[in-house]
């Protein structure tokens, strides 16, 4: 007895611990699918070599079976610890009818149709019985998602006749009741309910779908008014015809949002940014936004007071802004204020547009040279198009921007002139550890004198926002006194490579390229490289940049932390 329990462990271990395998007769998905019912697991506890050799050929006869192959001739050879397996496939099964049918004798509906011919089980191909259970799954799922919440099939059968060849799918569905959406009910909402109403994305008795539901939950989620948003649909509340209430519950958000960054470059020393945010002042979803940007040679505080549409809260709004800022660099003294009204809408999933005239006073000193007290309104017209991935930190995404402002002396105190400016930004992550990106941007003010544009709305490049490498705004034409003035162009790109080093860490390469000029003999094209080490973490990226200005013995260091500055 002991002798032959230490037999059969012996031969089982044999068996068992095969792993090397050769099947022939056979190549591409057909060998793929012999090889998944090879696995160890079906060769494990095998007690003979001969239940061995039979545990193969069953599970080797599984395998063509399940792809359309029921009359293939299969050899099994075990020499020591190599498996031979010899497979003559014979001819496949083919399908010779898909019959399909409703329960209630109606007209079969188009959604269904589209999963039937996209489903590769039609006349004449080789049966595969995975395509039969995807199919299945796919009807009911859709059929669930467009608001038949009982589908379920009452025949669902795969008849196969191996000694023709052929196959035969029937498959009868029962729908059920088409359930609608009823009353809706809003609970724990601070805002009114007529404006709620209109973020919905379904009318009342229209068909109860997953996508409908979905959709009125992102649009709530979008507004920023609730911490969460819960759909509760009762569907054994539902009357005879399927009508189901809906109670959509809501938590208010945090009254005040208080977000901060902190950067250093050597150009303009320390700054911070501080945000108050309010989402909610009112029953009608009205939001305060407080900007605070701290720096010695260009602190800046803008606030503004946005209005969404009752109509549509999610995709139009009005907005009243004001700023106050001040600018001391490069042979520039600047204090300005603004007030505007402007308009935005959501055209379309990327498309914004935004519309709306400001005034601006400005009291400037440039180059020693030109002074004015500027008083002057600017109708605008922005037209943007963005994707965006992260909060914190987008993987891959594109914005586009361009920007008309138009002034005149019949609003104003100053010159004629119009501005349009482009900005275009692309980032590609290449693969989980590479990412690229990309910045286009350009501008030009159309003026018969450039001198008597503000510097606010002329054109300065230089520092971490635009070419790194050089100092903050030093990039620009020279006034007769060899003094900075502010250009009538720009343009300049910024590339920057970033690859994964190891955790949380990410290395990488820039190369910044442009300039701002006035006219072509004073145009100069200034370049800029260096290194960039990253930090993801919670509050956003730790970035430190060190800038070298090529044709230059300058270096520069900019630094940052938190939310996008």
């Amino acid at each position: 007895m002991r002798k032959l329990l230490f037999f059969l462990l012996f031969l089982s271990s044999v068996v068992s611990a095969n792993e090397n395998i050769k099947i022939t007769g056979v190549e591409g998905n057909i060998k793929k699918n012999v090889e998944l019912y090879l696995n160890k697991d079906h060769l494990m506890n095998v007690g003979n070599k001969s239940f061995s050799i039979e545990t193969i050929k069953v599970n080797v006869k599984n395998a063509l079976n399940a792809v359309g192959y029921y009359n293939s001739n299969i050899k099994v050879n075990i020499i020591r610890n190599q498996i031979d397996v010899e497979i003559e496939l014979g001819k496949p099964i083919i399908l010779q009818q898909l019959d399909f049918s409703l329960l209630s004798n109606k007209k079969t509906p188009n959604f269904i149709n589209n999963i039937i011919k996209r489903s590769k089980l039609e006349r004449g191909v080789i049966l595969n019985q995975k395509f039969y259970e995807k199919l299945k799954e796919k009807i009911i799922e859709k059929s669930i998602s467009k608001g038949y919440f009982d589908a379920k099939f009452i025949i669902h059968k795969l008849y196969i006749s191996p000694s023709l060849n052929e196959a035969i799918v029937k498959l009868k569905l029962s729908l059920g009741k088409l359930y609608k959406f009823g009353l809706t009910d809003f609970k724990g909402s601070q805002i009114n309910e007529s404006i709620l109403k209109n973020l919905l994305d379904y009318k009342q008795n229209s068909p109860l779908t997953i996508k409908s539901l979905n959709n009125t939950t992102n649009n709530l989620s979008l507004t920023n008014w609730f911490s969460s948003v819960e759909i509760e649909r009762k569907l054994t509340k539902s009357d005879k015809n399927g009508v189901v209430p809906i109670t959509i519950l809501l938590s208010p958000a945090t009254k005040n949002f208080l977000t901060t960054g902190i950067g250093y470059d050597s150009d303009s020393g320390l700054y911070a940014k501080i945000n108050w945010f309010k989402p909610w002042l009112n029953a009608d979803g009205d939001s305060f936004n407080l900007n605070t940007y701290i720096n010695t040679n260009e602190p800046e505080v803008s606030a503004s007071y946005r209005m969404p549409s009752k109509g549509n809260p999610l995709n139009i709004y009005n907005e009243f802004s004001t700023s106050l800022s001040y600018v001391g660099t490069h042979d520039t003294i600047s204090k300005n204020a603004s007030f505007g009204f402007n308009r935005y809408q959501k055209l379309s999933t990327f498309y914004n547009i935004a519309y709306g005239i400001n005034f601006y006073y400005e009291n400037y000193k440039q180059a020693s040279i030109y002074s004015d007290i500027a008083k002057f309104f600017v109708p605008s017209i922005t037209l943007t198009r963005s994707t965006k991935g992260n909060k914190f930190r987008l993987d891959s995404g594109n914005s586009e921007q361009i920007t008309v402002e138009y002034t005149n002396p019949s609003i104003g105190n100053i010159p004629s002139f119009t501005r349009i400016t482009s900005t275009n930004t692309f980032v590609q992550k290449l693969n989980k550890a590479q990412r690229l990106i990309l910045s286009i941007n350009g501008g030009y003010i159309i003026t018969d004198n450039i001198n008597r544009v503000p510097p606010s709305f002329s054109f300065f490049l230089g520092g971490g926002n635009s070419i790194r490498g050089f100092d903050y705004q030093s990039i620009s034409p020279q006034a007769i006194n060899g003094k900075q003035v502010g250009g009538k162009y720009q343009f300049y790109t910024r590339t920057e490579y970033q690859h994964k080093i190891f955790n949380k860490w990410w290395g990488g390469i820039f190369y910044d390229y442009g300039s701002s000029w006035s006219s072509k003999k004073n145009l100069r094209w200034y370049r800029g490289i260096g290194p960039v080490i990253i930090r993801n973490t919670r509050f956003g990226d730790f970035s430190l940049y060190i800038g070298h200005g090529l044709g230059t013995n300058e270096i520069h260091f900019y630094f940052s932390l938190g939310v996008s500055l």
